[in-house]
């Protein structure tokens, strides 16, 4: 946050459904570290942030029953043209170091006499993308890729009317499954061959 030194470390997520002709949206805040006394005992605030997801109805139905049948392992969420998120100018696309800025007046900004721009602080984005990620025991190689829920309940252009086969979800993860196994069975000849390889040494060294 700026005016600390302090890394941001909570962190949260909360999701919502919209009703029927309601835009999704994807908002951002935030609150620096504040000590309140309740009962006479001192409770400390960290520096938090939040982000506020509404999907349509449709879109938040599907990711409930995802969770609910515990289908996934990772949830994912990127925000792109934030409002209130600073850093140094760098020619790469990345960086070391951001702060944040909150909308309040915990932070206070001194403007030079004369300057016109309000700095931007947290709030809405311009766009935002949910990924769900599903890890298969079945796979050494923990296959880590991933599926876009925006793209995969991709409305139509008449909004809400033409629902979607629930069934689509499991054949999804059903196919995800099917790659796993296949990936698997590709490693039984290697381990095989190496397992025999070993016995050979084995009794070459014995005699």
């Amino acid at each position: 946050m700026f005016g600390t030194d302090r890394a941001i470390t909570d962190f949260s997520l909360r999701i919502d459904a919209v009703e029927k002709g309601e835009k999704e949206y994807c908002r951002v805040w935030g609150c620096v570290s504040y000590t309140a006394e309740l009962d006479f005992r001192s409770d400390t605030t960290p520096d938090t942030i939040v982000i506020y997801l509404g999907l349509s109805r449709e879109r938040f139905t599907k990711l409930s029953e995802l969770i609910a049948s515990k289908s996934i392992d990772v949830a994912r969420i990127g925000v792109s043209r934030g409002a209130g998120f600073y850093s140094d100018w760098s020619p790469t696309i990345t960086t070391d170091s951001v702060k944040i800025l909150a909308r309040g007046k915990e932070q206070e900004i001194e403007m030079p006499e004369g300057c016109e721009i309000e700095p931007p602080r947290l709030g809405d984005v311009e766009s935002f993308d949910l990924t769900l990620i599903t890890r298969s025991e079945l796979n050494p190689k923990q296959n880590l890729e991933s599926v876009n829920i925006l793209k995969l309940f991709e409305d139509n252009d008449e909004g809400y009317e033409e629902e979607e086969d629930p069934a689509d979800i499991n054949r999804l993860l059903l196919g995800q499954l099917a790659i796993n196994q296949a990936e698997l069975i590709k490693l039984r000849t290697p381990i095989w061959f190496v397992a025999a390889l070993l016995g050979l040494l084995l009794i070459t060294i014995w005699m």
